[in-house]
């Protein structure tokens, strides 16, 4: 060992308690912000990992998925906004078994009810 620089296990231990100095940070920042949440009225029921979700989802037979981050809900909902967002952070999830196009064309399908059953003509 060369004197005056760490020992590789000094390194290890080091790098060791920075990650958990991270982990319990994180934890810290969750809870409070579930505290805030709750604070609305809504409960902070878990978080998910999006691409492990998709995959749920898919084997369950939903066909059409919309995962919004906070930069895409910022943009749909808030389009003059001029505030960069992270990725990380709550998303808003859309998930159907049918398609919009299918979902669509089988309303304009319908017929209407106020048309006149027999021959499809409005009274």
């Amino acid at each position: 060992m060369q004197t005056g620089k760490p020992s590789r296990t000094a390194w290890a231990v080091a790098a060791h308690r920075a990650a958990h100095q991270v982990l319990e940070q994180g934890r810290i920042i969750h809870e409070e912000r579930a505290k805030l949440v709750a604070r609305l009225g809504e409960d902070w029921l878990s978080h998910f990992e999006t691409d492990s979700l998709r995959a749920k989802l898919l084997a369950l037979g939903f066909s059409e998925i919309e995962d919004l981050g906070p930069s895409q809900i910022a943009a749909r909902y808030f389009p003059h906004s001029e505030s960069k967002l992270s990725d990380k952070g709550g998303h808003i999830l859309r998930a159907t078994t049918v398609s919009g196009a299918h979902h669509r064309a089988a309303i304009a399908s319908e017929p209407s009810p106020q048309s006149n059953s027999r021959n499809g003509e409005r009274p």
